[in-house]
């Protein structure tokens, strides 16, 4: 694994979705049942008596075979992956290659790529957004660069896969390198944004967009997932959907939708779906085309845990591991923006850690605590 250090590190195991008590196991045996129960409510009645959804839930529970014949293989990466699985148990997995598995699994059930089983949650994520945007910019004149990257960050604090949604602000920002990705922004002209979740979060991150735009030389490349993936994740169709409802919102939802549709006209805002987001990689197993799209950027903004996981291989580093040393981007400067909803952590000092572990036990999955965090390795932070 790159580290961009010449010393040899010692890497701890990714997280194991089968160690009693953890957020891992949480989400086997109560999310995924949830999940396969709202696939199944957007299928046919006779697509829903398939025995396989049952059986899918079972063998991930359990940790029992794989079956590689439900996987699609949709990608290159897809294909050799599912030749790799054969023989293989699903407790064999770390917990995001399960996660990512599992979904494919069930995208796979449905008649991938033919049906999206999660559109209705994004569509009604969107509807439950607008009030809220309209509401919140119905006293401003603009929102500036700090009040949409506030917005952007909180706005991870929902996500439509969780059992139990978190809604509002989180309490505590406990990596706060804001004042350093202000400034590295008011110098970047090429900026790129991973997305994660569609509805709120993406409402928020298109409010961003537009802020970034405010520079006339500035171009902002938005990346969002080739296909329906996780429950909530934001695809270019969300993108062209969010903007159709700014179009016939507000004033200053009608600015920002035209702010937008005005620069993409231009060839500033750009969005972007590249395969590799719909597969299991960690940053230093991206493609050379994807890597080399980030690398000449001046700025990346990374959205949600999934990205964050993908930043320190979802391995169960100890939360103070400095961040240059967990982290595997060979890229940069890139920021990572999240509300914690995963265990997956670095970069807090020692006194914080043990603060947290003693005020709330839960504060890496509870949704009440966010950072804001550089979580490249040592690149310059400007051209």
């Amino acid at each position: 694994m790159w580290r961009g250090r010449t010393d040899m590190i010692e890497l701890p195991p990714p997280y194991s979705a089968y160690e009693p008590g953890s957020f891992a196991k949480f989400t086997l045996e109560e999310r995924f049942p949830a999940i396969v129960a709202e696939a199944q409510r957007s299928l046919p009645a006779d697509r829903v008596a398939d025995p396989r959804w049952h059986q899918l839930l079972d063998t991930v529970c359990s940790g029992l075979a794989i079956d590689t014949a439900l996987l699609a293989p949709i990608t290159p990466w897809w294909a050799e992956r599912r030749c790799s699985l054969a023989g293989k148990s699903w407790r064999e997995l770390g917990f995001m290659e399960l996660e990512f598995v599992f979904y494919h699994t069930l995208n796979s059930l449905a008649g991938f790529p033919g049906h999206d089983l999660f559109a209705q949650a994004r569509t009604a994520a969107l509807a439950t957004a607008l009030p809220m945007l309209n509401r919140l910019l119905a006293s401003a004149e603009s929102i500036d660069f700090d009040q949409a990257l506030d917005l952007a960050l909180f706005g991870n604090s929902v996500d439509l896969s969780q059992v139990a949604r978190v809604r509002g602000l989180a309490s505590n920002i406990v990596v706060d390198e804001r004042r350093a990705l202000r400034a590295i922004a008011s110098k970047a002209c090429d900026i790129h944004l991973v997305a994660d979740n569609a509805g709120e979060e993406l409402c928020s991150d298109l409010l961003l967009c537009s802020a970034l735009l405010e520079d006339s030389q500035s171009t902002v490349t938005l990346h969002l997932k080739p296909w329906p993936m996780f429950v909530s994740d934001a695809l270019t169709s969300d993108v062209d959907r969010s903007l159709d409802a700014f179009a016939a919102g507000s004033t200053q939802l009608s600015g920002v939708a035209a702010r937008l549709k005005q620069a993409a006209a231009e060839g500033r805002f750009v969005t972007a779906a590249a395969v590799d987001w719909g597969e299991p990689r960690a940053f230093d197993a991206m493609s050379p085309s994807l890597t080399a799209t980030l690398a000449a950027a001046d700025l990346v903004l990374l959205k949600g845990d999934l990205n964050y996981r993908r930043c320190i291989g979802d391995r169960s580093w100890p939360a103070t591991t400095p961040i240059a040393q967990a982290a595997n981007v060979p890229f940069g400067p890139t920021f990572a923006l999240r509300v914690l909803k995963s265990e997956a952590v670095a970069g807090l000092a020692v006194s914080e850690e043990a603060a947290l572990d003693a005020e709330q036990p839960q504060w890496r999955t509870n949704g009440k605590f966010a950072m804001v965090q550089r979580v490249d390795i040592g690149r310059p932070s400007c051209r």
